[in-house]
């Protein structure tokens, strides 16, 4: 289900307004690290199947994954 929703949102949600990780497991460093892993996964899937029809380019996939996974957070905590 979430790589379906990803696919939809990479097609309707602007990229500035996204971000690829997030997770509520403070107290648990395994499962920060298992659900990052999932999340990864689900990406290069997503991403992967769209250079494969040629919808993106490999270095526009890197773009907007650096996007979601670095300048989105620093923007929006201010880090």
């Amino acid at each position: 289900m979430m790589e379906n929703a990803l696919q939809e949102y990479l097609d309707i949600v602007p990229t500035s307004k996204f971000l690829a990780f997030g997770g509520d497991y403070h107290w648990n460093p395994e499962l920060t690290w298992g659900a990052l892993r999932m999340a990864r996964e689900s990406l290069a899937r997503v991403f992967a199947a769209r250079i494969r029809r040629g919808m993106i380019d490999t270095d526009g996939a890197l773009g907007v994954l650096k996007t979601w996974f670095y300048d989105n957070p620093k923007r929006i905590y201010s880090i």
